[in-house]
């Protein structure tokens, strides 16, 4: 059965139902190795627009996943390295989250969908991600998008990340 998703940007009105989600998505983890440890310079611009743009998906009034494009080498830069390199300007597609309960729904790639109509809006060249070799949902809907596998890396001294690139 198919259901109504509304997706948008997300918004500090916002804040309260995405840290609920977050809190939701880290006690549900199917596998904690998938999920990266927020650090708190990233949490303190998640609603920076300058640094980051959060696509939420809503079912009915319920947040019930959100995806994010980050403007800023904090986020990206390890793996823009990593793979030697790619064409700026960059934004890196990350923190994709959806609920179990709205899984199976394509809700990763149709949010994804809009941050990279955004990026396209904003000039981005090169559009990078990360997802754990294992995660196999994930790396599907990124290649699904369009994003191609570089390599496989250790992220932060020992995540396993796939890092996956796509030019615009």
């Amino acid at each position: 059965m198919q259901l109504n998703y509304d997706i948008r940007v997300l918004n500090p009105s916002d804040i309260p139902d995405f840290e609920n989600l977050v809190a939701e998505i880290e006690r549900k983890i199917v596998n904690p190795a998938w999920w990266l440890p927020i650090k708190e310079n990233a949490k303190k611009h998640f609603f920076d627009s300058d640094w980051t743009t959060f696509i939420g998906c809503f079912h009915g009034d319920q947040l019930v996943g959100a995806s994010a494009l980050f403007w800023n080498e904090f986020e990206y830069g390890e793996s823009v390295s990593a793979i030697g390199g790619c064409p700026a300007p960059i934004a890196e597609i990350g923190r994709s989250m959806v609920l179990n309960e709205h899984r199976g729904q394509n809700l990763m790639l149709k949010m994804n969908s809009e941050l990279l109509k955004i990026a396209k809006k904003r000039g981005v060249k090169s559009i990078i991600a990360t997802a754990h070799p294992d995660n196999l949902p994930s790396n599907s809907s990124l290649i699904r998008l369009g994003l191609k596998i570089q390599k496989c890396i250790i992220k932060d001294g020992s995540y396993p990340r796939n890092v996956l690139l796509m030019s615009l």
